[in-house]
């Protein structure tokens, strides 16, 4: 080919902008596009070549020059050929010969081509632009010099170091119910109209930024992402600046913008009464503008600001298109056998970023995805599933089509395409085994607490009034000593009518035995069950007096006041607490049980007492019946545990998912282990394919989120 382009005489296009940088001690040149504002990289040996293309000089003549310039380091034929191709393709070049009418036509349409594609690829990102504000940011740049002075930056610091101590103090009230006060229909329509003018203020921050330090604005226009209208600003000409941290500070200065403005709302949400319109829009303020920042700008594994502002300090840019470009050279290398492939630029100290970046970018978008649609799923079901669908199809079903795309056709696999077929063919098969039938360790985990033995409880056995307290609290006590006396006076009375009516009919029987035989015996029907009522009220009077069931030191609640307290039957009114328990009691879901109670193996206790021991035990008990009751406070939100309790029933506190209880044998070496102490509980299952077990998880936090 060389002879085609030997005697071209190409030169850069006149509104093309060069400027020279330094990433991690390497020189570059990058070269803006004002076009299209598309910024270009090569190396000091590639703009050696391309600042001597000046339209008077042919590129055999420029080559030559370079080849009496630097011997053997001059490039050669080939590499010229392929920089003057990436020049071509990026439209950065005039030349001295007509251009062909027929591949500015088929390039216009790729162009449009991408342009409709754009938005079928990324539904979730669409952008609209609407126009050029640089010259009316222009007019704003004193105030951008000095908000991003050091006497701007510090008052945004300490406005924002505010806020965060006041929103912890606050966390419990502001984040009571979150989900549902977010996704409620009406507050939904304000996020609706904050949102946009929140990424107003956003986007403003990276223009007054980007003239605080001498770049200009390309563009502003409307971005549908996930379907919410934004703003957004190009200020993709800051990429030409020199100094990294300026770059840094253009880019991460919505988010400073965006989280001085949720600052503010936090002090006014603090100060404002609730139920008030105002302290909603303040509510939504700080939702919109810590959690987008957290979750999508300050999230360097996304390509929105924080992902800019890691390639800037790290000095690593295009991190993610390098990434991926490693990954997929390391593929045809190793999987397709394509030694020929050229491999990435990698510059010193980037193998492990390059090698780690893209699998945790490709992870975190999709749990971000599906995390985003079980949110939204729960108060929107068809809505969340969408989300979801579009999610998955962005992240993997798009990249396997395109790899299943350069497998059938690309010209790249011409000599190798079947054995590049079937080595991925194999690999797919290969790693459906490795998923779905190779065995991998299974455990599954559950949290229980140190529980009372059987009777250790101190129950009403019956309804009345507490008159005598035999027993002293915190003292001994043994099997069957008396500890409270009740009083029921209506049982008596009731009692005493029966007893009268009983010696009645036991009289009229006597006298009917001599006189009417048959009227006796209709009497005699009456006496039996009037004794038999007489014996249930004097079981009932029996066990107005409440024996202890266990032997230990009494304990009971609130004994100040227990004297003329009323109690019903079954309440709690105090333990016996043995010298020490040989159970613990462990709550597990239903998806749980069954796994436990159908593929156990061994079982592992952890006692939370920060010795970090690891004991082994066995299930003492199983209980098949299902329970809503938490067996104890320590399990729950409030004592740090893992189960979930229904908030809208106040008064009779159940959690959201039906529970099953079981009993685990404390070792008898384990000292310490108070009633109440927390455990942690392993349960070791047969082992099972990753696919399943992936699969059942899936499920499971399905279900839980939905709430099925």
């Amino acid at each position: 080919m060389w002879f085609r382009v030997a005697k071209l005489r190409p030169r850069l296009r006149p509104d093309v902008r060069v400027r020279r940088h330094r990433y991690r001690g390497e020189v570059w040149y990058v070269i803006a596009d004002g076009s299209t504002g598309q910024l270009h990289r090569f190396t000091v040996a590639a703009f050696d070549l391309i600042g001597r293309m000046n339209g008077t000089q042919s590129i055999g003549d420029i080559w030559k020059e370079l080849v009496r310039k630097t011997g053997r380091d001059a490039p050669s034929q080939g590499e010229v050929i392929q920089l003057l191709a990436q020049l071509h393709r990026a439209d950065l070049l005039h030349t001295d010969v007509p251009p062909d009418i027929a591949e500015l036509e088929n390039r216009s349409r790729k162009r449009q081509t991408a342009t409709f594609l754009a938005p079928i690829k990324n539904p979730l990102s669409i952008r609209l632009p609407l126009g050029n504000p640089d010259a009316l940011l222009d007019h704003l740049q004193p105030l951008a010099r000095l908000i991003f002075s050091p006497l701007g930056l510090l008052l945004w610091f300490l406005v924002i170091a505010a806020a965060l101590l006041a929103g912890a103090i606050h966390y419990t009230d502001f984040t009571h119910n979150l989900s549902d006060r977010v996704l409620s229909t009406g507050n939904l329509l304000l996020i609706a109209l904050l949102h946009p003018l929140m990424k107003l203020v956003h986007e403003l921050g990276h223009g007054l930024a980007a003239k605080a330090f001498g770049a200009r604005i390309n563009g502003i226009g409307i971005m549908l992402l996930i379907l919410m209208p934004m703003p957004y600003v190009d200020a993709s000409d800051a990429g030409l600046l020199a100094n990294r941290y300026h770059r840094a500070i253009i880019a991460a200065a919505g988010m400073m913008f965006e989280l001085f403005i949720a600052a503010l709302a936090m002090f006014i949400w603090m100060i404002v009464e609730p139920g008030t319109l105002t302290r909603a829009v303040a509510f939504n303020v700080i939702v919109i503008g810590g959690a987008s920042t957290l979750l999508f700008n300050l999230n360097p594994l996304l390509r929105f600001d924080g992902y800019f502002i890691l390639c800037d300090l790290l000095q690593s840019p295009n991190l993610g298109t390098r990434s991926n470009a490693l990954w997929i050279w390391l593929a045809k290398q190793k999987l397709l056998g394509l030694t020929n492939a050229a491999p990435p630029r990698i510059g010193r100290g980037e193998v492990a970023l390059l090698a780690l970046y893209a699998p945790l970018a490709l992870a975190y978008r999709i749990v971000l995805g599906i995390g985003i649609a079980l949110f939204v799923a729960q108060a929107y079901f068809v809505i969340g599933v969408i989300l979801g669908l579009l999610s998955l199809a962005q992240t993997l079903l798009w990249p396997l089509l395109k790899g299943l795309r350069y497998l059938a056709g690309d010209p790249e696999l011409a000599e190798r395409r079947m054995r590049a077929i079937g080595l991925t063919l194999a690999g797919i098969v290969a790693l459906m085994c490795l998923v779905w039938l190779a065995p991998f360790p299974h455990k599954t985990s559950a949290q229980g607490v140190v529980w009372l033995p059987q009777g250790a409880h101190v129950r009403a056995t019956a309804t009345g009034y507490v008159t005598e307290l035999h027993g002293v609290p915190d003292q001994p006590v043994t099997f069957g000593s008396p500890l409270l006396t009740l009083n029921d006076p209506a049982l008596h009375a009731r009692l005493k009518v029966l007893e009268a009516r009983a010696r009645m009919l036991e009289l009229q029987a006597n006298a009917e035995w001599v006189t009417n035989r048959s009227a006796s015996q209709v009497t005699e029907a009456e006496l039996a069950q009037a004794r038999r009522a007489v014996e249930h009220l004097r079981e009932q009077r029996d066990r107005l007096q409440i024996t202890s069931k266990a032997e230990g030191h009494l304990t009971i609640l609130r004994a100040d006041d227990l004297p003329g307290r009323f109690v019903r039957e079954g309440d709690v009114i105090g333990y016996v607490l043995p010298a020490r328990s040989d159970t613990i009691r462990v709550v597990v879901e239903q998806a749980e049980a069954d796994l436990i109670r159908s593929r156990l193996r061994s079982v592992s206790i952890r006692i939370a007492d920060g010795s970090g021991r690891i004991l082994p035990t066995e299930i003492l008990r199983d209980y098949p019946a299902g329970t809503r009751v938490l067996p104890s406070p320590a399990l729950g939100p409030e004592g740090g545990g893992p189960i979930t309790i229904d908030t809208t029933r106040n008064d009779n506190p159940q959690t959201l998912h039906r529970l099953f209880e079981l009993d685990l044998v404390l070792p008898p070496n384990v000292a310490g282990a108070y009633f109440g102490t927390r455990v942690h509980v392993q349960f070791r299952l047969e082992p099972e394919p990753l696919g399943w077990q992936l699969y059942r998880a899936a499920r499971l936090l399905l279900l839980r989120r939905l709430e099925v």
